[in-house]
């Protein structure tokens, strides 16, 4: 009986196994979701900051 039931609970040990995957694949989401934010602020650092420079440029010469 004992036996059996030490089967059952290293069958029932199957599903958690399956988890460490998952585990992974979520690491790598939170890594491309970083990596994207990360994209997207310095794309728009670099638009604003054009932007800036844009807006600056026209007032000197206008002065």
């Amino acid at each position: 009986m004992t036996h059996t039931s030490s089967a059952g609970s290293s069958g029932e040990r199957h599903p958690p196994s399956h988890e460490p995957d998952k585990v992974s694949v979520r690491v790598l989401a939170c890594i491309g979701l970083g990596l994207l934010l990360l994209v997207i602020f310095v794309q728009l650092g670099v638009v604003w900051m054009f932007k800036t420079r844009g807006l600056n440029t026209p007032k000197i010469s206008v002065d």
